[in-house]
C-alpha cells in the first residue's frame, strides 16, 4: 500500500471515529432538557459541518496524484485536529 491510500485509509477511520461520537452526542441531546438540548444541538450542527469538510478534503484527496497529494495533507491533517478537538470539546461539555 502506497503512502498516500494508507494516509487515507487512517483519515478515513478516525473520520468514523468522530462519525460515531457526533451520534453519543444526538442521543444525549435527545434526552436533555430543552436548554441543554439547543446548545448540544448547535455543537452538533458545528461538528458536522467540520466532519463534512473533511469529508469534502478526503474526496479530493482521492482524486490526486501520488505526487499531488503531500500537498493537500497538510491541510487534511489541519482539519482532522479540529475535528478531534472540537469533539473532545463537546464530549467534556455534555458529558453527565
Amino acid at each position: 500500500m502506497n503512502k498516500k491510500n494508507a494516509y487515507i485509509e487512517a483519515a478515513e477511520a478516525r473520520l468514523k471515529e468522530a462519525k460515531a461520537e457526533l451520534d453519543k452526542l444526538q442521543a444525549r441531546a435527545d434526552r436533555e432538557k430543552a436548554e441543554s438540548k439547543i446548545e448540544l444541538s448547535r455543537k452538533k450542527e458545528e461538528l458536522e459541518q467540520k466532519r463534512d469538510d473533511l469529508e469534502k478534503r478526503l474526496k479530493n484527496l482521492k482524486s490526486k496524484s501520488e505526487e499531488a497529494w503531500d500537498d493537500l495533507k497538510e491541510g487534511i491533517d489541519d482539519s482532522m485536529k479540529d475535528l478531534k478537538d472540537a469533539v473532545a470539546d463537546a464530549r467534556s461539555r455534555f458529558q453527565s
